[in-house]
Protein backbone atom coordinates (compact mmCIF):
# COMPACT_ATOMS: atom_id res chain seq x y z
CA UNK A 1 0.00 0.00 0.00
CA UNK A 2 0.82 3.51 -0.67
CA UNK A 3 0.73 6.50 1.54
CA UNK A 4 0.59 9.81 -0.01
CA UNK A 5 1.73 12.72 1.40
CA UNK A 6 -0.14 15.62 0.77
CA UNK A 7 0.93 19.25 0.90
CA UNK A 8 -1.14 21.88 0.78
CA UNK A 9 -0.48 25.78 -0.19
CA UNK A 10 -2.56 28.58 -1.49
CA UNK A 11 -4.16 27.13 -4.59
CA UNK A 12 -2.06 24.29 -4.73
CA UNK A 13 -1.66 20.51 -3.59
CA UNK A 14 2.02 18.65 -3.66
CA UNK A 15 0.94 14.58 -4.17
CA UNK A 16 4.80 13.09 -2.26
CA UNK A 17 3.91 9.77 -4.18
CA UNK A 18 7.51 8.26 -3.13
CA UNK A 19 10.59 8.86 -1.61
CA UNK A 20 12.64 9.52 -5.33
CA UNK A 21 12.43 12.33 -7.13
CA UNK A 22 11.43 11.97 -10.95
CA UNK A 23 14.24 10.39 -13.27
CA UNK A 24 14.32 8.49 -16.37
CA UNK A 25 17.04 5.90 -16.99
CA UNK A 26 17.54 4.12 -20.44
CA UNK A 27 20.57 1.13 -21.30
CA UNK A 28 21.01 -0.87 -24.36
CA UNK A 29 23.35 -3.87 -25.29
CA UNK A 30 22.61 -3.60 -28.73
CA UNK A 31 20.61 -1.32 -31.52
CA UNK A 32 17.78 -3.60 -31.57
CA UNK A 33 16.11 -2.85 -28.29
CA UNK A 34 16.62 0.12 -25.65
CA UNK A 35 15.86 -0.71 -21.55
CA UNK A 36 13.73 1.99 -20.20
CA UNK A 37 12.80 2.92 -15.85
CA UNK A 38 10.72 5.64 -14.81
CA UNK A 39 10.20 6.63 -11.54
CA UNK A 40 8.20 9.63 -10.51
CA UNK A 41 8.35 11.89 -7.14
CA UNK A 42 6.54 14.78 -6.76
CA UNK A 43 3.29 15.44 -8.37
CA UNK A 44 1.93 19.15 -8.05
CA UNK A 45 -1.80 19.99 -8.55
CA UNK A 46 -2.58 23.70 -8.91
CA UNK A 47 -5.58 26.23 -9.18
CA UNK A 48 -6.22 27.85 -12.25
CA UNK A 49 -7.67 30.11 -13.96
CA UNK A 50 -11.82 29.53 -14.85
CA UNK A 51 -12.28 26.77 -12.14
CA UNK A 52 -9.79 24.22 -13.81
CA UNK A 53 -6.26 22.73 -12.20
CA UNK A 54 -3.50 21.68 -13.90
CA UNK A 55 -1.01 18.92 -12.98
CA UNK A 56 3.04 19.23 -12.78
CA UNK A 57 5.93 16.54 -12.30
CA UNK A 58 9.04 18.37 -12.50
CA UNK A 59 11.14 18.14 -15.71
CA UNK A 60 8.45 16.75 -17.88
CA UNK A 61 6.55 18.31 -20.44
CA UNK A 62 2.66 18.51 -21.37
CA UNK A 63 0.43 16.39 -23.70
CA UNK A 64 -0.31 19.08 -26.99
CA UNK A 65 -3.57 17.64 -28.22
CA UNK A 66 -5.49 21.27 -28.54
CA UNK A 67 -8.89 20.89 -26.47
CA UNK A 68 -7.84 17.58 -24.68
CA UNK A 69 -6.58 17.61 -20.57
CA UNK A 70 -3.23 19.12 -20.40
CA UNK A 71 -1.29 15.89 -18.67
CA UNK A 72 2.50 15.44 -18.00
CA UNK A 73 4.64 13.02 -20.23
CA UNK A 74 8.29 12.61 -20.36
CA UNK A 75 9.83 12.87 -23.92
CA UNK A 76 13.34 11.71 -24.62
CA UNK A 77 15.27 11.78 -28.25
CA UNK A 78 16.21 8.49 -29.28
CA UNK A 79 17.66 6.42 -31.80
CA UNK A 80 15.86 4.60 -33.92
CA UNK A 81 18.00 1.87 -36.20
CA UNK A 82 16.72 2.41 -39.83
CA UNK A 83 13.75 0.32 -41.07
CA UNK A 84 13.07 -0.43 -37.37
CA UNK A 85 9.65 -0.47 -36.11
CA UNK A 86 9.30 0.01 -32.41
CA UNK A 87 7.56 -2.07 -30.22
CA UNK A 88 6.92 -2.02 -26.43
CA UNK A 89 7.43 -4.51 -23.73
CA UNK A 90 5.96 -3.05 -20.32
CA UNK A 91 8.23 -5.39 -17.43
CA UNK A 92 7.03 -3.88 -14.60
CA UNK A 93 4.64 -1.36 -13.22
CA UNK A 94 3.77 -0.05 -10.15
CA UNK A 95 0.42 2.17 -10.30
CA UNK A 96 -1.83 4.40 -7.58
CA UNK A 97 -5.21 5.55 -8.16
CA UNK A 98 -5.91 9.21 -7.22
CA UNK A 99 -9.55 10.31 -6.53
CA UNK A 100 -9.14 14.30 -6.54
CA UNK A 101 -12.37 14.36 -5.24
CA UNK A 102 -11.30 13.22 -1.90
CA UNK A 103 -8.72 16.07 -1.52
CA UNK A 104 -12.20 18.55 -2.03
CA UNK A 105 -10.60 19.06 -5.87
CA UNK A 106 -13.58 18.81 -7.86
CA UNK A 107 -12.53 21.11 -10.89
CA UNK A 108 -11.27 19.15 -14.23
CA UNK A 109 -7.91 19.49 -16.02
CA UNK A 110 -7.55 22.73 -17.84
CA UNK A 111 -7.32 21.64 -21.90
CA UNK A 112 -4.43 22.51 -23.47
CA UNK A 113 -4.94 25.71 -25.66
CA UNK A 114 -3.88 26.76 -29.05
CA UNK A 115 -0.33 28.62 -29.11
CA UNK A 116 -0.73 32.57 -28.93
CA UNK A 117 0.97 34.40 -31.40
CA UNK A 118 4.33 35.85 -30.18
CA UNK A 119 4.34 39.27 -32.11
CA UNK A 120 1.82 42.35 -32.43
CA UNK A 121 -1.57 42.64 -31.01
CA UNK A 122 -3.17 39.44 -29.50
CA UNK A 123 -6.51 39.19 -29.77
CA UNK A 124 -8.42 37.17 -27.33
CA UNK A 125 -7.97 33.69 -28.37
CA UNK A 126 -10.96 31.13 -28.30
CA UNK A 127 -10.77 29.03 -25.24
CA UNK A 128 -10.88 25.24 -26.64
CA UNK A 129 -12.42 22.70 -25.07
CA UNK A 130 -12.83 19.15 -26.30
CA UNK A 131 -16.56 18.22 -24.92
CA UNK A 132 -16.43 14.61 -26.25
CA UNK A 133 -13.49 13.80 -23.91
CA UNK A 134 -14.16 15.56 -20.88
CA UNK A 135 -17.51 13.69 -20.81
CA UNK A 136 -15.69 10.46 -21.16
CA UNK A 137 -16.22 7.91 -18.56
CA UNK A 138 -12.76 6.35 -19.22
CA UNK A 139 -9.14 7.00 -18.91
CA UNK A 140 -8.57 8.69 -21.70
CA UNK A 141 -4.90 7.89 -22.69
CA UNK A 142 -4.58 4.73 -25.06
CA UNK A 143 -0.80 4.96 -25.24
CA UNK A 144 1.27 4.87 -21.92
CA UNK A 145 4.08 5.18 -24.38
CA UNK A 146 4.50 6.32 -27.81
CA UNK A 147 7.47 7.37 -30.42
CA UNK A 148 6.74 9.68 -32.67
CA UNK A 149 9.57 10.00 -35.61
CA UNK A 150 11.76 13.31 -35.86
CA UNK A 151 13.63 12.82 -38.72
CA UNK A 152 17.67 12.53 -39.76
CA UNK A 153 20.45 13.88 -37.56
CA UNK A 154 23.77 13.22 -39.33
CA UNK A 155 22.63 10.10 -40.86
CA UNK A 156 20.62 9.03 -37.62
CA UNK A 157 17.05 8.48 -37.53
CA UNK A 158 15.74 10.26 -34.56
CA UNK A 159 12.46 9.37 -32.84
CA UNK A 160 10.88 11.37 -29.52
CA UNK A 161 10.47 8.41 -26.97
CA UNK A 162 6.67 9.64 -25.08
CA UNK A 163 5.65 8.09 -21.81
CA UNK A 164 2.13 9.89 -20.29
CA UNK A 165 3.03 8.42 -16.56
CA UNK A 166 -0.51 10.26 -15.74
CA UNK A 167 -3.65 9.06 -16.82
CA UNK A 168 -7.48 10.64 -16.21
CA UNK A 169 -11.03 9.67 -16.36
CA UNK A 170 -12.52 13.25 -16.99
CA UNK A 171 -15.78 12.15 -15.16
CA UNK A 172 -14.80 10.27 -12.31
CA UNK A 173 -12.19 12.90 -11.78
CA UNK A 174 -9.69 10.28 -10.90
CA UNK A 175 -5.94 10.33 -11.81
CA UNK A 176 -3.93 6.43 -12.76
CA UNK A 177 -0.04 7.69 -11.67
CA UNK A 178 2.51 4.95 -13.09
CA UNK A 179 4.87 5.73 -10.21
CA UNK A 180 7.52 3.43 -11.00
CA UNK A 181 7.81 1.81 -15.05
CA UNK A 182 10.29 -0.51 -16.74
CA UNK A 183 10.31 -1.26 -20.19
CA UNK A 184 11.45 -2.21 -23.59
CA UNK A 185 11.70 -0.53 -26.59
CA UNK A 186 12.24 -3.37 -29.10
CA UNK A 187 13.14 -2.25 -32.83
CA UNK A 188 11.77 -5.06 -34.97
CA UNK A 189 12.67 -5.54 -38.68
CA UNK A 190 15.86 -2.83 -38.15
CA UNK A 191 18.56 -2.87 -40.55
CA UNK A 192 21.53 -2.92 -39.06
CA UNK A 193 23.58 -2.55 -41.95
CA UNK A 194 21.93 1.11 -42.78
CA UNK A 195 22.07 2.12 -39.24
Amino acid sequence: MILLNLTVALGSVKLDISNHETSFQSSSNSLLSLDCQITLGDISINQEKDNFISIDISTSHHSMDIGNPELPQINKLIEIPQSGNPRFEITNEKYIIVNLNDYNIDNKIIPVQPPRAKSGKQQNPMFTLNNKIYSQNKFINDELISIDEVGMMRSVKIGNLMIKPVNYNPQKNILKIYTELNFTVHFDNADLEKT
